[in-house]
């Protein structure tokens, strides 16, 4: 069975970058079998704007607008491709899914690529990482592989981690008020 996990960035679903990207992972959902399961991954990052939504609910009813018609998972509980990848592939791992499919902003593809490799280590989970161009700005595309680098060494160092998830959630919090 295939899982395929669909990482969220923000939930704006009037945005036009958003609708783009649902329109690209629609694509990619509607070619693969019956029995491929949906994971929409991302938390509640933006309160104040959207209260009640978080970045995979509002995924799941882009993907059902464009005709996704199988079930979809939804987990929220994530702010950081971390944890996106950490809470979905606890996802996939309980419904034995043979093959994962992430599909992710193309910024970010190397750092998913990583966390990936190294929860699946020891597994022969075949893996998949389709990444999506935003088109960013370059200022912002350079912050994203500063960030990006930060979270692989959180990996390594659990301080690092730590520190960035609390910096994230402080932000959200600030965002609230």
């Amino acid at each position: 069975m295939i899982a395929v996990i669909i990482c969220g960035y923000g939930c704006d679903p009037d945005g036009r970058k958003i609708r783009e990207y649902m329109d690209f992972s629609a694509l990619i959902v509607k070619n693969l079998p019956p029995d491929t399961i949906v994971i929409t991954t991302g938390g509640h990052t933006q309160p104040k704007q959207f209260p009640g939504s978080s970045e995979a609910w509002m995924m799941k009813r882009l993907l059902k607008e464009r005709g996704i018609i199988r079930p979809i998972i939804i987990e929220e509980r994530s702010i950081l491709s971390t944890q996106n990848i950490e809470n979905s592939f606890r996802i996939t791992k309980e419904r034995s899914a043979e093959k994962i499919i992430i599909i992710c902003d193309s910024i970010r593809k190397f750092k998913v690529k990583i966390f990936a490799k190294k929860r699946l280590e020891g597994s022969s989970v075949e893996l998949d990482i389709k990444g999506f161009d935003f088109k960013r700005p370059i200022r912002e595309k350079i912050s994203q592989i500063f960030r990006s680098l930060l979270e692989i060494a959180g990996m390594r160092f659990p301080v690092i981690d730590r520190a960035i998830i609390s910096s994230r959630e402080r932000r959200i919090r600030k965002r609230d008020h």
